[in-house]
């Protein structure tokens, strides 16, 4: 699933959970409207209540992901279009494993340039932070160019990550 899939999926989500709050709004209505005030009806509202908070609660977190979601695909776009073009190795697949390779090497390249540059933030949510090829290339590169600064960060990122 791409990042923008994902991001789709939670603003359906929150759609779907919107329109059955709607429906328990309507159905609150009509118990306020049709019956007298009575202990049955105040358990009826207390439970249509009850429903609502309960989607509502849902949405909080539904709504926190889809904007770290979009943040991450804001920040990271160029490298994120680039890694969803690459074909995945299945069995059924007829790229070869060379090539394979190669794109995630290309991939690989350019996020090390843009992260020396400064162009990506080199933090936590780094897509390749995890990635061992990466972090290699990187301290090599900061080492290469007397950066060493870099080279804690990344350290202090990877200590403070396990």
């Amino acid at each position: 699933m791409t990042v923008e899939e994902l991001m789709n999926l939670t603003i359906k989500l929150v759609k779907e959970n919107i329109a059955e709050i709607e429906k328990y709004n309507k159905a609150s209505e009509d118990v306020m409207v049709s019956m007298q005030v009575s202990k049955e009806r105040n358990e009826i509202l207390n439970s249509i209540s009850s429903n609502i908070r309960i989607l509502t609660n849902h949405n909080i977190p539904l709504l926190n992901l889809h904007h770290s979601l979009l943040e991450f695909y804001k920040k990271y776009k160029t490298c994120i279009n680039e890694k969803e073009n690459i074909t995945p190795i299945t069995e059924s697949s007829n790229t070869s494993n060379t090539e394979n390779e190669n794109n995630n090497n290309n991939f690989r390249q350019e996020c090390l340039i843009k992260t020396i540059q400064g162009i990506m933030e080199l933090n936590s949510n780094h897509p390749l932070i995890g990635d061992a090829y990466f972090i290699d290339d990187f301290m090599k590169e900061c080492i290469k160019r007397e950066e060493y600064e870099k080279c804690a960060t990344i350290k202090s990122i990877l200590i403070n990550k396990e």
